[in-house]
């Protein structure tokens, strides 16, 4: 899993972003989950959820809670949440914290990778925010 999250570090983030010159956090746990041999449902594939819910996430109009709802949707429509003890990598992980939403991919030794629409694909550790601020999610 470290491997196939390397070609990813540093890529800017890029609403609707399918490529190595930009990507969302949407189609990078897509491609994650691809890498990771998971089938995918038919809608995720098509994009079907990401752009339902595109224009409201990213309206400047959209209040913090709200982005976290529509955030938290994707994932418990697609994932199962499991206890942070159970959580292992290429398990998805969803932070809140700082006034914002990321989510990412556990890629081993206490690290997660996440989109930051501020500064790109960065693997970060998970001890930088509190544990009370994660939830995680596997494959279904």
């Amino acid at each position: 899993m470290v491997e196939a999250t390397k070609e990813y570090i540093g890529v800017p983030y890029k609403l609707g972003g399918r490529s190595k010159r930009g990507i969302d956090c949407f189609w990078l746990i897509v491609d994650m989950m691809k890498k990771q041999g998971k089938s995918l449902p038919e809608d995720l594939k098509v994009g079907k959820y990401n752009l339902e819910n595109y224009t409201k996430l990213f309206s400047p109009d959209t209040s913090l809670e709200e982005r976290k709802l529509i955030i938290a949707g994707f994932f418990e429509k697609y994932f199962n949440e499991i206890n942070p003890g159970h959580a292992f990598v290429g398990d998805m992980a969803l932070l809140e914290a700082r006034g914002m939403v990321a989510a990412g991919v556990l890629v081993g030794n206490d690290n997660v990778m996440l989109m930051f629409e501020t500064s790109g694909v960065k693997v970060v550790p998970m001890n930088k925010f509190r544990p009370d601020r994660w939830r995680f999610f596997r494959c279904r």
